[in-house]
């Protein structure tokens, strides 16, 4: 499978399963709605394994912050929250200043796979940002109303 195909795969289940969606104009990520109009962004892409062998990778993020103080992050409370967490991981992008939750899925993931990794990174967003306190300052993300408009 092809990050082509992985990309037709992805729209595939977005209409089984009735969600909206909006993608950027060559189908690289697509952006689906979450709570309080944030944005879920899926990427599909794909990773060589040692053997040669190519497996196709979906990306699935949700920023939680943007513009992060990168000279104010209190790494040990992140290192807490993210070991708490029970789906995903918190990632800090220093290259892009974006702190967020991520997953992703190797393979040729469901519709099922896709619905509960939405819901669940979804679950985990909302808890990490009830939790963030000052361990890191930035700017709110981009909904996804301005980023599919």
């Amino acid at each position: 499978m092809t990050t082509d195909d992985l990309v037709a795969l992805s729209e595939r289940h977005f209409i089984q399963l009735g969600v909206d969606y909006g993608h950027t104009e060559d189908k690289s990520c697509f952006f689906l709605p979450s709570e309080n109009d944030a944005a879920v962004i899926v990427t599909p892409d794909e990773m060589t394994y040692e053997s040669g062998e190519v497996w196709p990778i979906l990306n699935f993020f949700i920023p939680i912050l943007d513009e992060v103080d990168l000279d104010c992050v209190d790494a040990e409370a992140l290192m807490r929250l993210d070991a708490e967490m029970p789906f995903g991981a918190l990632l800090l992008s220093f290259e892009d200043q974006v702190l967020g939750v991520s997953h992703q899925c190797v393979g040729w993931p469901g519709a099922v796979e896709y619905r509960v990794a939405i819901e669940l990174l979804i679950g985990a967003a909302e808890r990490i940002r009830g939790q963030l306190g000052e361990a890191v300052s930035g700017k709110a993300p981009q909904k996804y109303s301005e980023l599919v408009s």
